[in-house]
């Protein structure tokens, strides 16, 4: 796999892994309770601490790939050596 394929691969997936976050902190972490007991809190703060993660990994993956895949078209990359027949144009 080549370097823009490697950097479109991280972005695609930081970004699946930052919308799964804030899907995950909806869903599972949600608002939290009024008045919890200990238990209701200590699996608030859990939930909370691993969508926290998932988007933070997301966020660092999404930007980082974006960069590289960015800087990639302004890395020169060398060209064969052409004989000058194969520059020439027909009929010449």
């Amino acid at each position: 796999m080549n370097l823009r394929g490697a950097a479109a691969t991280a972005s695609c997936a930081g970004l699946a892994l930052l919308i799964f976050g804030f899907a995950y902190d909806l869903a599972y972490a949600g608002i939290p309770p009024q008045d919890p007991t200990p238990s209701m809190r200590a699996n608030y703060v859990r939930a909370s601490n691993i969508a926290s993660a998932l988007e933070i990994v997301g966020a660092v993956s999404f930007l980082v790939g974006t960069v590289v895949f960015l800087a990639s078209y302004g890395r020169k990359t060398k060209e064969p050596n052409k004989s000058p027949e194969t520059n020439a144009l027909p009929g010449q």
